[in-house]
């Protein structure tokens, strides 16, 4: 059994208003279009969702070949427009593979939004690492912001 602590950070300037992105972060409808987009041999079920303060998120990501691998997320802290924090957990076929604590703020920018998403995850018995979690989150944050740039009030 081992436990690897890490954290990472990702940033993202988008041209549009925080009010914009938050809103697609927020907005279960809007969240499912941007987050669980089906590419690359991968596909979503059972997406549900209360984006709320106190609220949860699950969905079960697969890919053939892969496996299948449950998401579940609760989010402890809303601030519109500013910032969110939640926790989640990645399982797979044979159990837990991380648990994560995740805090994302959006600041203005002269010509829209930065994101700053931090992670603190621990990855369980060598299931998982940095250099698949990283690159994951990454293109999860471009595919926000084309969402959001996209939108007509960017």
């Amino acid at each position: 059994m081992t436990t690897d602590f890490q954290t990472f950070e990702v940033r993202r300037r988008i041209k549009a208003r925080p009010r914009t992105v938050y809103g697609l972060w927020t907005d279960p409808k809007r969240k499912e279009a941007w987050f669980c987009w089906d590419a690359n041999g991968w596909t979503h079920e059972g997406y549900s969702a209360d984006l709320t303060e106190g609220g949860h998120e699950k969905v079960r990501f697969t890919k053939d070949g892969v496996g299948s691998f449950g998401y579940a997320a609760h989010l402890f802290h809303l601030r519109p427009e500013t910032r969110l924090v939640y926790g989640y957990t990645m399982a797979g076929q044979s159990g837990p593979i991380s648990v994560s604590q995740a805090t994302v703020t959006f600041a203005p920018t002269a010509d829209g939004t930065e994101v700053i998403y931090t992670e603190q995850v621990v990855f369980l018995d060598g299931q998982d690492s940095l250099e698949n979690r990283v690159p994951g989150c990454e293109d999860v944050l471009n595919r926000l912001k084309q969402a959001a740039e996209e939108m007509a009030d960017a």
